[in-house]
């Protein structure tokens, strides 16, 4: 550091810093005291956590305080997340923690999906230091992801942990609005802007400031003019994340995330002249600092650039160790992007073809579906940034903003699928560079009556006509088509181009049927079952496109009773997850998912229903004391008003086929033909020692605990209640129901989820017939009419580069996610026998590439895996981060996206 050289920090959403909190840079050995960011004002301060002397002073929690904690904490996320409104104050809690506390809690074990008895120890004071990199001023470290290294609650759930566990420090992030071209979304700041704000002419000082990206520029300026000390009405201020363009921010009201200010980077603060205007320039040739701790002072290499040039080098980034090893800057949930970027960038061909100025030959400024060669160059100029060797993290910010302007779909800061980027990214390269300068307009060719050879080539030919580019050299294959008409057994044949393979890692149902095993669970023996079992599993055969009304009709028929009587429901792990609705369609019903159907009593259908849910927990030991949820819940219909008695009477009544009640005293049997003076009458303490009753209304997060002696307790549709059994009583009383397998379920059939698949049989399921459904009915030129045809792909002609897509999320629900082991091949991928027109000329293939995606949609991260270009070293990419790593590093649970080059 040269002497003199000092620096400051400061958080502009905390009140001015004290001198004393002001340190310099870089930080002598022992650290400064860590003073944390104050909460925002409209951030209440919580409380201070109790002592252990005051939680032993404390009277004893009732047996359920942490599942009603849970739903407390729930009711409050949900309405956080319903009337969220820009300057609300969310916090940032550590994965780790906040994943102990839900198992604490049972947080997904009564409404949703429970663990599977996963213990339920505190989960201790809350920790959230690893999150951060400025501890003095609570700075969240950069590349950090939702669902993975943290999550996001309402300042008022962060004052229920706080005041309950203690811990910290508090992380306040602040809802801004961020706004695309097209849409607009709130979000919370989690990592709020670092800024180094140089006066100029003076460069041998810097203040560091944290800022949200919610702040207006008037506001900044005001926060660093009192900084500096200096007037804002003799100020302005310079974005300088280009060198080789500084820009004036002039837009006084915008946010700083509408000036494209981004982190890291350096602001400059220009002042008047004595004379009141401004310089007319600003200096080129002071020289550069060293302004950051551990960066390197830049090298004479650099001396052909101005004094600003290097300054920029010096601050942002190194040199890295091999030219291509440069992260890329997370711009706000851009991850998708640079994942994508980086596989690109280590296609070799591609790369090359840029690097050697090749793409200018073939920029075609007059194709009405292109964009005028600006997106061709604003790509070629962010590879010269990542391959020419001087920085080792490099900011895509004028690519992502061509990117906005050409496809408004990727505007603002939301998450995106890096498929729909990468198809949007090498479309918009082809129709840039097609060679085609004037699109001919050509008729539909007929291929009837040709063979495979002549028709593919005239498709080929006809393909070509208006699309010649590299990209369709190096990326485009083809793929054949064949269709046959179930009526008139018409054949159709096609030959389509095709940019990429999106295979499956599920098996398609080929058949126009499909066997949905349902659990029935009877109030009596049926006389199907020849040892008195009361839960009979049967095989319902419906056809693939049937609702969930046509398979209740279906069982109805097997089974003897009225569909109306019949209810059917998802159970997960001793939770009913959810019901099915009639005109739910059967395909959305998994072959994994255990499909429930429960037997209504017709006695019960004189009172004004009420369906209640009746779930069951007991004390387990193993792997230490916790409560866990068993059995088999149920639903049941009840009248809307009965007795504390009643209700113990029917629920006992209802799972009598799951108890030993003779060892029961002062217990009558009940039956819903019972009186209002019958069931009055019945004793209310037998049950006392079995179990209490908790009660959780829909739609509200309070857990009730049911008084023993309610003459009438209100029931309501979808009440939730949890038996709470005792010891020594359940273990004398409780028997496990007894299944008798119906012959029609007898010959189950294998799930189609697979634990483990390879990529080869991801390619069988590819090329596999194909029965379509009701929703992809095709239209038969011979029938005139749509049908449900057979149709089947192959492979006729491969692209030098392969890009494969591995399709893990469900076509009809991007929530659902299947993270399967995928095997795929780093080296002789062998595609001879699978490509039809290959003759048997070997085509193998090696893995240059991988795009990962890690956690769900809603918390995903996107990182990249790669050859580097030139190198035989693979290297791991994740957002700014570019590290050498193996080939043993790559994920066959979180490859997403393969790239293969043919050998």
């Amino acid at each position: 550091m040269k002497k003199g050289f000092l620096c400051a920090c400061h958080d502009a959403d905390a009140p001015s810093v004290p001198d004393a909190q002001r340190h310099p840079h870089p930080a002598p050995a022992a650290a400064p005291k860590a003073t944390p960011a104050p909460a925002p004002a409209s951030a209440p301060s919580p409380a201070a956590p109790p002592t252990s002397s005051h939680r032993n002073a404390e009277p004893a929690a009732e047996e359920d305080a942490e599942a009603q904690e849970g739903m407390r904490v729930r009711g409050e996320i949900e309405r956080g997340l319903g009337s969220m409104r820009v300057g609300d104050v969310w916090c940032a809690v550590a994965s780790e923690w906040f994943a102990g506390w839900k198992r604490h809690v049972l947080y997904d074990g009564l409404m949703s999906l429970p663990p599977n008895n996963i213990g339920r120890a505190p989960p201790g004071k809350i920790n959230n230091i690893p999150l951060l990199e400025d501890i003095a001023y609570n700075a969240v470290k950069p590349g950090l992801c939702q669902g993975l290294d943290y999550e996001l609650v309402p300042v008022s759930v962060w004052n229920i942990f706080f005041a309950k566990y203690g811990g910290g420090p508090q992380i306040c992030c602040p809802v801004i609005e961020s706004r695309g071209k097209w849409n607009t979304s709130l979000h919370p700041d989690v990592r709020r802007l670092c800024l180094y704000v140089v006066k100029l002419p003076d460069v041998r000082s810097y203040i560091k400031v944290y800022a949200s990206r919610a702040t207006t520029l008037v506001d900044f300026l005001r926060i660093v003019c009192d900084l500096l000390q200096v007037q804002d009405s003799t100020s302005r201020l310079w974005s300088f994340c280009d060198p080789r363009n500084p820009v004036l921010l002039q837009d006084m009201e915008k946010p700083l995330s509408d000036l494209h200010v981004l982190d890291m980077q350096l602001i400059f603060v220009e002042k008047k002249k004595t004379d009141g205007s401004w310089p007319d320039s600003l200096p080129q040739d002071i020289a550069p600092p060293t302004l950051l701790p551990n960066t390197p002072s830049v090298s004479a290499d650099t001396s052909n650039k101005s004094g600003w040039g290097r300054l920029f080098s010096g601050l942002y980034s190194k040199p890295p160790e091999n030219p291509g090893l440069v992260g890329l800057v997370n711009l706000g949930n851009t991850c998708f992007m640079n994942s994508a970027l980086q596989c690109l960038s280590n296609t070799v061909p591609l790369t090359d073809f840029f690097q050697q100025g090749l793409w200018r030959l073939d920029v075609n400024v007059n194709n009405p579906l292109g964009h005028k060669g600006v997106l061709a160059e604003a790509y070629a100029a962010l590879l010269d940034e990542l391959w020419r060797g001087e920085n080792s993290i490099v900011a895509p910010r004028d690519f992502k903003k061509k990117v906005e302007k050409f496809a408004p779909q990727f505007s603002g800061y939301q998450q995106h699928d890096s498929v729909e980027f990468l198809n949007f990214l090498l479309d918009g390269l082809h129709e840039d560079l097609n060679r085609v300068k004037d699109k001919p307009y050509l008729p539909t060719i007929d291929l009837t009556g040709k063979s495979d050879e002549v028709a593919a080539n005239e498709a080929w030919d006809w393909h070509l006509a208006r699309n010649k580019s590299f990209i369709v050299d190096n990326f485009q294959g083809q793929l054949k088509s064949t269709v046959v008409c179930p009526q008139c057994g018409k054949v159709s044949i096609t030959f389509d181009p095709v940019m990429y393979l999106s295979l499956p890692l599920v098996q398609r149902n080929t058949s126009s049927t499909r066997t949905v095993h349902i659990l029935l669970h009877y109030n009596r023996p049926p006389s199907v079952s020849p040892d008195g079992e009361t839960v009979v599993k049967y095989g319902v055969t419906v056809s693939s496109d049937s609702s969930v009304k046509d398979l209740k009709d279906c069982l109805s028929t097997l089974v003897g009773l009225p569909p109306y009587l019949l209810m059917l429901c998802d159970i997960q792990s001793s939770c009913i997850s959810n019901f099915l609705s009639d005109k739910q369609s059967v395909d959305r019903v998994d072959e994994g998912d255990s499909i429930h159907a429960f037997h209504v009593s017709s006695a019960m259908m004189h009172f004004t229903q009420a369906t209640v849910l009746i779930h069951h927990k007991r004390k387990v030991m193993l792997p230490y004391p916790h409560e866990a949820l068993f059995g088999t819940p149920r639903p049941m219909v009840m009248p809307h008003m009965i007795s504390y008695a009643g209700l113990c009477h029917a629920i006992l009544m209802e799972y009598s086929p799951c108890l030993n009640l003779s060892t029961l005293s002062n217990y009558t049997p009940w039956t819903p033909s019972m009186t209002q003076e019958q069931l009055a009458s019945l004793n209310p303490n037998f049950a006392r020692d079995l179990f209490s009753i908790i009660a959780l209304l829909p739609n509200s997060d309070t857990l009730t605990v049911l008084d023993p002696s309610q003459s009438a307790v209100p029931l309501s549709d979808n009440m939730l209640l949890l038996l709470s059994w005792k010891d020594p009583a359940l273990t004398d009383i409780w028997k496990e129901e007894r299944i008798f397998v119906h012959p029609t379920s007898a010959a189950a059939k294998p799930s189609n989820i697979a634990s483990e698949v390879s990529l080869d049989t991801c390619l069988d399921m590819f090329t596999s017939l194909e029965k379509l459904g009701a929703n992809d009915l095709w239209y038969c030129p011979g029938c005139k009419s749509h049908q449900p045809a057979a149709k089947k792909l192959d492979f006729w002609k491969i692209p030098p580069t392969l890009i494969v897509h591995l399709k893990r999320f469900k076509e009809r629900c991007w929530q659902d996610k299947l993270d399967i082991p995928v095997r795929f091949p780093v080296t002789n991928l062998d595609m001879t026998k699978r490509v039809l027109s290959s003759n048997g000329t070997p085509i193998t293939y090696h893995l240059y590439a991988v795009c990962n995606h890690f956690g769900g949609t809603s918390g995903g991260h996107y990182t990249a895996h790669a050859l580097l270009k030139g190198t035989d070293t693979w290297c791991y990419f994740d957002d700014n981060s570019a590290t050498k790593t193996s080939e043993n590093s790559l994920s066959s649970t979180a490859a997403y996206v393969l790239f293969y080059q043919r050998d």
